[in-house]
């Protein structure tokens, strides 16, 4: 009887494991798109076939008007108007490549003042409290940078309660490794 009871129940599993996987198998067969169904897709999204493109250039050269004279005149003006677009937006980028070149000039010029400040952490400040103190003392640029790098580098936890001596002219790693010393500065 127990044999009996044992080939009934796997059979049983089998069909409903049977039927599981073909509902499984008709479920992702709905959400398999064809190529030429991923294709129609993309064209009504806009993408732009590289075929396309060169056939459009090519049936541009052939363009016939209604006198039977192909408009190669309308068709190199369109070309010498996007060679005159392509100049003017290389000579805008040029220009702004050159205004930036000037900025970070200032910049580090700006830079060049020398900054010295003694900052005090006390009980309870935050990493990013400590780096409010060092951007308003003029020894860093971004508090918030600053606080990023901290908490990149794994240490905005181990800031020690002291006062130091910083200088704008030293890097997040120096001033860093300032704040988690125990020496007393």
């Amino acid at each position: 009887m127990k044999l009996k009871y044992f080939i009934r129940g796997l059979g049983v599993g089998i069909i409903f494991g049977t039927i599981i996987m073909l509902v499984a198998h008709l479920k992702i067969d709905e959400n398999n798109l064809s190529d030429s169904q991923i294709e129609a897709r993309a064209g009504e999204l806009g993408m732009v076939w590289p075929e396309e493109t060169e056939a459009t250039a090519t049936d541009a050269l052939t363009k016939v008007n209604s006198d039977g004279q192909t408009e190669a005149s309308d068709i190199i003006t369109e070309a010498v108007t996007e060679v005159k677009l392509t100049e003017t937006e290389i000579t805008t980028e040029v220009n702004t490549q050159i205004t930036t070149e000037e900025k970070t000039t200032q910049a580090t010029t700006e830079k060049d003042v020398f900054t010295e400040a003694t900052i005090t952490v006390t009980r309870g400040m935050s990493s990013a409290q400590v780096a409010e103190l060092l951007e308003n003392a003029g020894i860093i640029e971004s508090a918030e940078d600053f606080d990023n790098y901290l908490i990149s580098q794994g240490v905005s936890d181990k800031i020690q309660v002291n006062s130091y001596n910083f200088n704008s002219n030293m890097t997040y790693e120096e001033i860093t490794n300032g704040l988690i010393t125990t020496e007393e500065e």
